[in-house]
């Protein structure tokens, strides 16, 4: 089972409107991760949410009738953008297109949706209760249920939307050619052709403003039924639970030891070891391990220097790292119990801010971390950070703010280049040390000078001076040389 996201056209995220994101690999195996970054305000967020909307709409078996790419099959992409652009829902709304390996049938879609605010507390285990990871989804269960239960009103309101939509684009290319008919018939001076067309043109408009009306009230009616209550999308977090998880593990693995099955011990051996690499790389620390109390019936972590610090009690941006983790792991192997699978999931993970309360060494590294502790995972964040951005190799980055996608590996580019040429920092350095060199590289570039700008010289020199002597290397140099020369 295969479900991956190669393009993303987007309606509009309330910032922009009609574009598209397109990170198929056609020309590959497997597929590519997406980093979506822009400024502050360049509706990064809204994106994120609009695309999980969407994907748990496949997922509670609402098949988008995805206008866009329906119309690109008998049009250029010029005509159909023009025509979208008379389209544009109230609310962000993007439609979807997977690959050509995508074989899921709509509940068998993995959706995985983490929020910036993530730092909540574990739950102690308890040795009498087990971890039901089905009934811990039940209220999303009941959710797409409910959703089910309304699919044939949805899908017959949207094949009427649909139906309007293509009805109504056919009308305006038909006006647009007749247009450009008029046009030439006028240069020409042919006054019967220019009467016959004018004719034609005229009835188009008049079908146009017809197939208009009867759209808006066909969208009203279908947005009644997508924004009604039953078909909010509910963000069930699992990584509370994470504890009680690993007790659970822990237990089958001691009953295995017990009863002596090879591939059993081996199996949570492998889990416990990978697990602790994780935490030692992302921690950074080589020492790291992770223990269990059997007596206190909980885990903890050992760090360097013999520190110890329950999941609850480690910094924020340990807890951060442990949440995201905690929240795919239990997702996937929630969805792998309702399944009934043996082998993980292909699936979707949405993380907004990834590097939310994260140092910057640690911002570089997790998104690959996650990315081979999750292979067959399709992970799409929303990041401020150069650190993420230039991490994973099998990412592209989208800049929604300037609308590029970045399809090459930027490992290679030093993280002050990025922060210049992709984040729009005018400077390397702070604000106030780029004034005061700036400052100065005006008076350096003036052929003559009043005293009161050879001691403004002087007084810049020794504030980039106290800063950093390096800074002030420069303009040092520059009014010993006015000394000399008198």
């Amino acid at each position: 089972m295969h479900s991956y996201i190669h393009r993303i056209f987007v309606y509009h995220n309330y910032v922009k409107s009609n574009f598209e994101i397109d990170i198929s690999n056609e020309d590959k195996e497997g597929f590519r991760n997406l980093i979506l970054t822009g400024k502050n305000g360049s509706g990064k967020t809204t994106l994120l949410k609009a695309i999980h909307k969407e994907l748990f709409r496949y997922k509670a078996g609402i098949l988008p009738s995805n206008t866009y790419y329906n119309l690109l099959v008998g049009s250029t992409k010029n005509e159909v953008l023009k025509q979208m652009k008379k389209m544009v829902p109230s609310n962000p709304k993007v439609e979807i297109q997977f690959g050509k390996e995508s074989d899921f049938i709509n509940e068998d879609l993995l959706v995985i949706y983490i929020p910036t605010q993530r730092l909540n507390e574990f739950k102690a285990a308890s040795r009498e209760g087990k971890l039901d990871l089905k009934k811990a989804l039940e209220d999303q269960s009941k959710k797409i249920g409910e959703l089910k239960g309304v699919n044939i009103e949805i899908e017959n309101a949207q094949e009427l939307v649909s139906a309007s939509e293509s009805k109504l684009i056919s009308r305006r290319l038909k006006a647009e050619e007749y247009e450009n008919k008029l046009d030439v018939f006028k240069k020409s001076g042919d006054a019967d052709s220019i009467i016959e067309i004018t004719k034609d043109l005229q009835y188009e408009r008049v079908k146009i403003a017809e197939v208009v009306n009867e759209l808006d009230k066909r969208k009203v009616y279908l947005n009644e039924v997508l924004d009604s209550s039953s078909l909010q999308n509910p963000y069930i977090s699992l990584s509370e639970h994470f504890l009680q998880y690993l007790v659970d593990i822990r237990e089958k693995q001691a009953y295995a030891i017990a009863d002596e099955e090879t591939e059993e011990i081996a199996f949570y051996k492998d889990f416990f070891s990978r697990l602790e690499k994780l935490f030692r790389k992302l921690y950074e620390d080589s020492s790291l391990k992770l223990k269990h109390s059997f007596k206190q019936n909980k885990f903890y972590f050992e760090f360097a220097d013999s520190i110890i610090a329950d999941f609850n009690q480690i910094a924020d941006g340990f807890k951060s790292v442990l949440v995201i983790l905690a929240e795919i792991l239990l997702q996937k192997e929630a969805f792998k119990v309702a399944k009934d699978m043996d082998d993980d999931p292909t699936g979707i993970v949405l993380i907004d801010e990834l590097e939310a309360h994260l140092h910057l060494s640690i911002q570089e590294k997790i998104l690959p971390v996650l990315t081979d502790f999750f292979p067959k995972l399709q992970f799409i964040v929303t990041t401020h950070s150069p650190q993420i951005c230039a991490s994973d190799e099998n990412s592209y980055v989208y800049d929604i703010s300037t609308d590029h996608l970045e399809k090459d590996y930027l490992g290679g580019i030093s993280y002050d280049v990025l922060s210049k040429s992709h984040f729009g920092l005018s400077s390397e350095y702070s604000l106030h040390v780029t004034s005061l060199l700036n400052k100065a590289k005006g008076l350096m570039n003036k052929k003559e000078y009043s005293s009161a700008e050879r001691e403004e010289l002087l007084r810049l020199q020794e504030k980039l001076s106290n800063l950093s002597p390096e800074l002030a290397y420069e303009l040092i140099l520059f009014n010993e040389k006015i000394k000399k020369n008198g």
